[in-house]
């Protein structure tokens, strides 16, 4: 994975010191550099090779070094706009006009001459820095930034003056100063334990072999000597900020045994396991974007847990996809597909969707309650830009956020309208509320005003305008509405004068199509439904069906008891159904579902099709009609008359029909046919909307082989005189066999 650290083939920088004492696990609780941001020569000559104009290949020895060169990046970005102020003061890409095509280096070298009290470097390096900055491009801008160093430090210090500002420092946004950057040294390092590579056991073992002893209790912080796991994530440890150097520099995190994680980012996929593991979920689960593919990889290690969850798929990868890929192999995942196209762009006919039971949906934000912006870049294997959003003024924010606020309602919209996903987590690391509770509120009101819409469209209602408008958006008609009736998402919007008006309250939608925002499951105790975690960096909403349905044996008993698939009638007694005659009522044939929110067996659109086959003309119906009612006798039967295409299987019932039998009326005959006929069409109607025509488009509906056959039985005349039948059932074969 490009960015991720492995060995380096440039000229090696004098490092900061390690002790002598480690361990053989490779973690070293002696180590003598500070919690400062330090970097060296070589630290600056990769860092100019990612800011080029055309970023060069680079590989990092380890997870340390990574972590230095993208820090030096993020405080240049920080800085960026400041010290712009002062080369531009001082006129510096006039009189150096070749460095007008690499400001992002000048920045670089200015940052570093700054942070250096514009002091000249240490000279028992001079032969390794001269090597590394001719190889990154860097000597001459670096020998003409010394030449004017008087002017830029005046430069800067007029700023400071200017702005009475007591630091440099003081001149950037609130969330860009180092006030705000040096809080994250005390933060805990968070690291989870690659369980498909190595046992949690084992991990305990190496920790205490190095010299840190687990604390019993979660509720205490670790110290220099100590550790804890988490008490939300499961395989999740903390460990004292003095740690996060010799954990990113040991054997356990260079082989992947442990991986380095922001705290924030493991949130969403924790409670995702919860909520899939408490409703016993089975299929498939979704995350919407790949933020990082170490928080994809938190998830599938977790989910790995979950028996019935058998694969995680992972969407928008875009031209990374085959770099996700690498890197995930590399830690042992197998139960993830990483996937290139975005969430968004799936056809809603698509196959992929079907067996998914709950949505991850991270979908792109401002990211403004990131706390760490550095462990973000490292963990998206290196992604500059993502430092670039994050280092960015307001007045440039606020420019994304209508593209940002539509991807999100765009998102959350596609994933509340699949009827068989039960459960979406809505997942954002921003402080804005328009992308957090009004958002999700927005949201969850809108796809149950258009499940009320739907089913009123199935009872021939039409909606009051003021009830559809108020308040909401006008729904887009390229989304699937939660909805599984036969009628298609443009009637939704047809306007009959006919139809009578009503509000909402005159509807009845099942519990299975409405959605509901959801206490987190076991995590948080407060009076708020979805919790804001601002301390953490997270937001996270839970929104789920207020009828879970779970595509199970028993959900399919029922369905087909409900359908009277196992013989005689279902609800309420014999004596109930009888009329006042006392004749016992027929029920009539109910050849749409009770529910529309429960999953079908096929899609509305198949169905559609099917109904279509099934009234389009036969032969045998064509031919009655070419003969005509007069050209065909009870006793002559006119063989010339009939055309040379006849269905044969209809000759022989035509000619059994209207053979001369003694004591039977012929228009007798005729009417138990009739009567036969129309039966058969029915239950054969009602065989193919339960079953379908084939298997493919059938896969998660009742086993192939267990359907029962579709009987085709006939009336019997008076007198009990027994007539011939040529087919008694219709057995459907397995294609396979065929092959």
């Amino acid at each position: 994975m490009e960015g991720e650290p492995t060995s380096s083939s440039q000229p090696q920088a004098k490092k900061p010191r390690r002790s002598s004492s480690s361990l053989d696990s490779g973690l070293s609780l002696s180590s003598t550099l500070s919690m400062e941001t330090t970097w060296t020569v070589s630290d600056i000559a990769k860092a100019a090779h990612l800011l080029t104009v055309l970023p060069r290949p680079l590989r990092f020895e380890d997870e340390e070094e990574m972590r230095r060169v993208y820090s030096i990046i993020y405080d240049v970005f920080r800085y960026k706009s400041v010290l712009n102020q002062a080369l531009i003061q001082t006129a510096f890409f006039l009189k150096y006009p070749q460095f007008q095509k690499q400001p992002c280096l000048v920045s670089l070298l200015f940052y570093d001459l700054y942070k250096r009290r514009f002091l000249p470097r240490e000279n028992h390096d001079e032969p390794l820095r001269a090597q590394l900055f001719e190889e990154a491009g860097l000597q001459e801008a670096e020998t003409c930034l010394w030449d004017v160093r008087v002017k830029l430090a005046a430069s800067l210090s007029r700023l400071r003056i200017k702005n009475k500002a007591l630091s440099l420092s003081k001149l950037l946004p609130p969330h860009l100063r180092d006030s705000h950057v040096a809080a994250l040294d005390e933060l805990p390092v968070a690291a989870w334990i690659n369980t498909f590579k190595i046992d949690m056991d084992e991990v305990t073992h190496l920790l205490e072999k190095a010299g840190l002893k687990r604390l019993d209790s979660k509720e205490l912080k670790p110290d220099a000597l100590s550790y804890v796991l988490d008490d939300w994530c499961p395989k999740l440890i903390k460990s004292h900020p003095t740690h996060r150097s010799d954990l990113a520099q040991s054997a356990l995190v260079k082989r992947n045994l442990i991986v380095l994680q922001d705290r924030a980012f493991c949130f969403g996929p924790a409670v995702m396991c919860k909520i899939v593991h408490d409703l016993d979920l089975a299929g498939r689960l979704v995350q919407t974007h790949v933020v990082s593919p170490r928080t994809t990889a938190y998830l599938a290690n977790i989910l790995s847990d979950n028996e019935k969850i058998k694969t995680l798929i992972a969407f928008g990868a875009g031209q990374r996809k085959e770099e996700y890929d690498a890197y995930l192999r590399m830690l042992g995942v197998t139960n993830t597909e990483v996937r290139a196209e975005s969430f968004l762009d799936v056809p809603s006919d698509s196959c992929l969707l079907e067996s998914v039971v709950g949505v991850l949906a991270t979908p792109p934000n401002t990211y403004s309650g990131v706390r760490d912006p550095v462990d973000l870049a490292c963990s998206r294997g290196g992604d500059l830009s993502m430092l670039e959003v994050l280092t960015e003024v307001e007045d440039w924010r606020m420019k994304r956020i209508d593209a940002i606020l539509e991807e999100e309602r765009q998102t959350l919209r596609l994933a509340m309208s699949r009827p068989q996903i039960q459960a979406v987590l809505y997942e954002t690391h921003s402080i804005v509320p328009a992308e957090n509770n009004e958002m999700v509120n927005r949201m969850v009101n809108e796809m149950n005003r258009r499940a009320h819409e739907k089913h009123a469209e199935e009872l021939g209602k039409t909606v009051l305008a003021s009830q559809k408008e108020e308040g909401l958006e006008t729904a887009d008609e390229n989304v699937v509405a939660p909805s599984d009736s036969v009628a298609s998402i443009e009637n939704i919007y047809m306007r009959e004068p006919e139809r009578p008006k009503f509000t909402e309250a005159d509807v009845t939608v099942p519990s299975c199509d409405v959605f509901e925002i959801r206490f987190l499951p076991g995590l948080f105790l407060q009076e708020d439904i979805h919790v804001t975690m601002e301390e953490e960096g997270c937001y996270l909403a839970y929104l789920r069906r207020k009828e879970v349905v779970r595509l199970n044996a028993k959900y399919m008993i029922n369905i087909a008891a409900s359908r009277g698939l196992f013989g005689g009638e279902t609800g309420g007694s014999k004596e109930a159904k009888k009329s006042q005659s006392g004749r016992p009522q027929r029920k009539k044939p109910d050849l749409q579902r009770q529910t529309s929110g429960t999953p079908l067996l096929i899609r509305p659109t198949s169905r559609r099709v099917e109904m279509e086959r099934i009234a389009a003309p036969t032969q045998a119906s064509i031919s009655r009609r070419a003969t005509g009612p007069g050209k065909i006798s009870s006793g002559n039967f006119q063989q010339g008359t009939w055309s040379s295409t006849i269905c044969q299987r209809h000759q022989n019932h035509f000619q059994h029909e209207f053979t001369p039998v003694v004591g039977i009326n012929p228009k007798m005959v005729a009417q138990i046919r009739r009567q036969d006929a129309r039966k058969w069409w029915r239950e054969a109607a009602r065989h193919i909307i339960v079953f379908g025509f084939n298997f493919e488009l059938d896969q998660n509906s009742v086993d192939r082989y267990m359907r029962p056959r579709l009987k085709l039985s006939r009336t019997k005349p008076y007198y009990k005189v027994p007539l011939r039948v040529n087919v008694a059932s219709i057995q459907f074969d397995d294609p396979n066999k065929f092959l």
